[in-house]
């Protein structure tokens, strides 16, 4: 309280004096706390402005959504809903998933709903040479057109991007994990370790149009999961595109009567957020 009370006296006594023999207000005591004051707060308002820029750019969020009816002998509709986000910091490169299905067909007054929902987390921390990253990744998958519910993976593992430019992207990536799935037919479960693996190819065009095939394949002491996705996406105008995919999955932990192979061709609008 005394330190606080001798610096008020001595800028107090400072002012008086310079009033006293005319020096302008610039050269002040007073003045010169309130300059370095706001060149301060100038060059932290500034720094947290760009900071703030830069994240913004480093982020990106798309959402997708597409829908078929049709009519007739049968009547069908199919709503496919997604969000993708992408946070990109100088040591770390997050990706975030939600994707939703829900089909519901009509056959002699009766209906059928059968749903999807997939989330998707995944964390890769850059090591020295950003090329190379450790990842931890978790999904959940609700899956009634294959009858498995509440299937759950952690893995964690090394991944490599082989190529980056401004046209081409391929990376690659291998890990242990561990998964917890359970058979709605059946009523069977597993649970245990798996061995996870994946690669990822983007060809962007001058027209910013891209082209993309992203395989993912598991492995466990059961059974094996292959999932292969194709997608094109052509820009419309501004930040709204059209995409079509292609995906095909092989998965051998399904019930005797269903088919392990199943196919989903989609046509659907993207709109990126930021």
């Amino acid at each position: 309280m005394k330190i606080i009370i001798v610096t008020a006296f001595m800028i107090f006594s400072l002012n008086s004096m310079a009033a006293k023999v005319g020096v302008p207000d610039e050269e002040k005591a007073s003045s010169f706390f309130k300059r370095t004051f706001e060149e301060q707060n100038a060059v932290i308002n500034a720094f947290q402005e760009e900071n703030a820029d830069q994240n913004s750019r480093n982020i990106t969020l798309e959402g997708e959504f597409g829908i078929l009816n049709t009519t007739g002998n049968t009547d069908t509709s199919l709503n496919k809903f997604v969000i993708d986000a992408e946070h990109d910091l100088p040591r770390w490169f997050n990706q975030y998933s939600i994707q939703a299905l829900r089909q519901v067909t009509e056959v002699d007054d009766e209906k059928l709903e059968t749903s999807r929902l997939q989330l998707l987390l995944e964390f890769d921390y850059k090591l020295s040479n950003i090329k190379n990253r450790m990842f931890v990744l978790t999904e959940y998958d609700d899956n009634q057109f294959l009858a498995l519910r509440d299937q759950i993976t952690a893995v964690a593992g090394w991944r490599h991007l082989w190529l980056q430019s401004d046209t081409i992207t391929f990376m690659y990536s291998i890990g242990p994990g561990y998964a917890h799935s359970r058979q709605q037919d059946t009523g069977d479960s597993f649970e245990g370790g798996l061995l996870r693996s994946s690669a990822d190819f983007t060809y962007t065009f001058e027209n910013e149009a891209k082209i993309r095939q992203a395989i993912i394949a598991e492995v466990n002491e059961s059974a094996t999961t292959v999932n292969s996705i194709t997608s094109a996406t052509a820009k419309i105008f501004d930040d709204l595109a059209l995409k079509f995919s292609f995906e095909i999955t092989k998965d051998e932990n399904v019930a005797s009567d269903i088919d392990d192979v199943s196919t989903q061709t989609s046509v659907s609008l993207v709109y990126q957020f930021f």
